[in-house]
């Protein structure tokens, strides 16, 4: 039996909110401009976070269904695009990168939304 309710996890810098519902994980994440290390850096320990919060779940990045990032910094797009891969060991068809001018609330750098199932193992090729 899977856990329902909100959860979070977050540090001073960054933070993930997640719902849970039946045996689906809908995951928000988001990193701060004003913490002093790259973007990259905020983008990796961002998706740690995600990491551990959906394992805490009973989850995990390979139960990952779908994937949107949102980057402010252009320059590092295309950087943390591909350790998103990394992390995520794939990219999926429905999986969603974007560079844009600024986010809803104001200093944030990067944005992660991941929604997953709970005990579903990798999706099939």
């Amino acid at each position: 039996m899977s856990p329902e309710g909100v959860f979070e996890q977050s540090s001073r810098e960054n933070g993930c909110r997640a719902a849970v519902a039946g045996s689906t994980v809908y995951l928000r994440c988001e990193a701060l401009a004003n913490s002093g290390r790259s973007a990259v850096a905020e983008a990796e320990a961002l998706l740690r976070h995600a990491e551990s919060l959906l394992v805490e779940l009973g989850s995990g990045l390979g139960d990952t269904r779908r994937v949107v990032i949102g980057v402010t910094d252009g320059a590092a797009g295309v950087t943390i695009l591909g350790l998103a891969e990394e992390w995520l060991r794939q990219i999926f068809p429905a999986d969603s990168g974007v560079v844009v001018w600024g986010m809803a609330r104001r200093g944030v750098l990067l944005e992660l939304v991941i929604i997953a199932e709970i005990g579903a193992g990798p999706p099939l090729p």
